[in-house]
């Protein structure tokens, strides 16, 4: 549950004050924060047009433990499903995404589709939290 000075924050939109302009963006991404349903958000843009600072100001807002967040071209597949099983954080924040090897594009969006993460490298699997993870016996 996001404590009561986020959501007053998120409902006055002052999690994004440190940027100028944009309202459109900053209410889509207040309702989307806001939601109990999963929301996925893609921000495509030329360089400068904030797309960076929208996501720092994500994480100040949320920190370490509800939000990660990394760069495409430095993310590697294993080190993302780890922090999602591990740390299982309610935002995912993926700079530069174009950047992610498909590969790792496509178990995002699979994901993304269906809620349920699975890593297939043994036929033994175990649940944890709506995510399916591969163990190796």
């Amino acid at each position: 549950m996001v404590p009561a000075f986020r959501s007053r924050q998120l409902e006055r939109g002052q999690i994004f004050e440190k940027i100028f302009g944009y309202e459109g963006i900053k209410r889509t991404l207040v309702r989307s924060l806001d939601s109990k349903e999963p929301v996925h958000i893609l921000l495509v843009g030329p360089p400068g047009q904030a797309k960076t600072l929208f996501l720092k100001c994500v994480l100040e807002a949320f920190g370490e433990k509800k939000a990660f967040f990394t760069v495409g071209g430095n993310a590697s597949k294993s080190g993302l499903i780890d922090v999602l099983f591990d740390m299982q954080p309610k935002y995912l924040l993926i700079d530069e995404i174009e950047h992610l090897k498909p590969e790792y594009q496509t178990a995002l969006l699979s994901l993304m589709e269906t809620g349920i993460l699975t890593v297939c490298s043994t036929p033994f699997t175990t649940f944890s939290n709506g995510f399916v993870k591969s163990m190796k016996v």
